[in-house]
């Protein structure tokens, strides 16, 4: 695991932002290629007056056409009918990162790996 120095404070619900990198970082070992060792870079940049962030694994990856599926409620996708999971933890994810003013999304090809952003508003203290 890499992360780019200076990582940023996200403000909001310490339980739910909590929840929200366990989801990730349970899913980049939960489907992570057998055939090599697990990679994941953790990254961010600043943007809009707020912040990028961005989960990159080497894991077995998600068809383009199943991105937006993919954060849906009990949705299981091809290929993951082997890893044990309910098909909830990519809904919850969405709903955290919207509920403290954010989007997310997936970018990913099959066995090319997975990348989460989550764009986070700018936050006062």
């Amino acid at each position: 695991v890499t992360v780019e120095p200076d990582f940023p404070t996200v403000l909001g619900d310490d339980l739910e932002l909590a929840r929200l990198l366990e989801n990730v970082f349970s899913n980049a070992i939960k489907y992570r290629a057998d055939s090599r060792l697990l990679r994941l870079s953790i990254g961010w940049r600043p943007e809009g007056g707020g912040f990028l962030l961005w989960f990159r694994d080497n894991g077995i990856g998600i068809d383009p056409k199943d991105h937006e599926r993919a954060f849906g409620m009990f949705q299981r996708l091809p290929g993951s009918e082997s890893r044990s999971g309910t098909g909830i933890g990519l809904a919850i994810c969405r709903k955290i990162v919207e509920h403290h003013g954010g989007r997310i999304w997936v970018e990913s090809a099959p066995d090319e790996g997975s990348c989460f952003f989550m764009a986070f508003p700018k936050q006062e203290r």
